[in-house]
């Protein structure tokens, strides 16, 4: 568990560099404006936008403006279990499912009280270890801040909950199905039997509610999580193309080259490894 901002060097968010994040984060901005695309959903974050965020979601950083400043916590399952909180037990944990993971704006007291409380987090966590009562210390301040954030989520999700109509609702459950689905499945036919429509009004109903058809939400999750994998020094092209499960290396490229205007290989060539994800 850790809290970082724009300025440390060890988990910089890079300007259209996909990732998938591998902790929870609670994001706070305090000034500026940060535009994250999460899942193929856009969040346009202003000052006193919180947003919560879950492991193995495929993140990039489309914007940030020259005056950002933001606090972001990060924390492991693990380390929420050990602290008493149960994900399959807990209401509290309800912040971060796949179907709430949305953003707010706090109000001005909200904002101040939830940036205190990361701003002592921070710094709770850079004591040294071997004073007395450390990890009760840390525990007790995480614990106030999980349990802050649940309240938030509560009195906003409340506040603006809208009934979605049908064409929001299609949208919403392709957008669910492709973010499973996708390293498997790129035709729109699949998705539009999944979900009992044709793939005509399919495309027609996405591209009013997202500004993309579906062939063009479904070409860019894959060629997102391509990029990343490619970012991996572990991973070669042959094996991108096998986990994607292309049908052989040679129609990976030319579907990749045809939608970045690179061959796989120029791209792992131009593109720094990525040795770590911001969180």
């Amino acid at each position: 568990m850790f809290v970082f901002s724009q300025d440390d060097p060890a988990h910089q968010i890079e300007i259209n560099q996909p990732f998938r994040s591998a902790a929870f984060a609670i994001f706070l901005v305090q000034k500026g404006e940060l535009i994250l695309q999460c899942n193929l959903n856009t969040y346009n974050l202003k000052t006193n936008d919180i947003l919560f965020a879950i492991p193995d979601s495929l993140y990039e950083l489309r914007h940030a403006s020259s005056n950002l400043s933001f606090l972001c916590l990060v924390f492991q399952k693990d380390y929420l279990e050990n602290q008493g909180i149960s994900l399959s037990s807990s209401d509290t944990i309800r912040i971060f499912s796949l179907d709430m993971q949305l953003n707010y704006t706090l109000t001005e007291q909200e904002a101040r009280d939830f940036d205190a409380a990361l701003n002592l987090i921070q710094k709770k966590t850079r004591l040294d270890k071997n004073i007395p009562f450390y990890y009760e210390i840390v525990r007790h301040s995480f614990l106030s801040l999980i349990y802050d954030a649940a309240l938030i989520y509560y009195k906003h999700s409340s506040a603006i909950q809208v009934r979605l109509n049908r064409k929001e609702v299609i949208s919403t459950n392709f957008l669910n199905l492709l973010s499973e689905k996708f390293r498997k499945e790129r035709s729109v036919q699949y998705y539009a039997d999944a979900l009992s429509i044709t793939p005509r009004h399919l495309s027609i109903v996405v591209k009013e509610t997202c500004g993309k058809t579906a062939g063009e939400l479904i070409d860019d999750l894959v060629i997102k999580e391509a990029k990343i994998l490619l970012s991996k020094p572990a991973s070669n092209v042959a094996q991108v193309a096998q986990i994607l499960e292309f049908s052989d290396q040679s129609f990976f490229g030319k579907y990749f080259k045809r939608h970045t205007g690179l061959s796989p290989s120029e791209y792992r060539s131009s593109s720094r490894f990525l040795q770590n994800t911001p969180f």
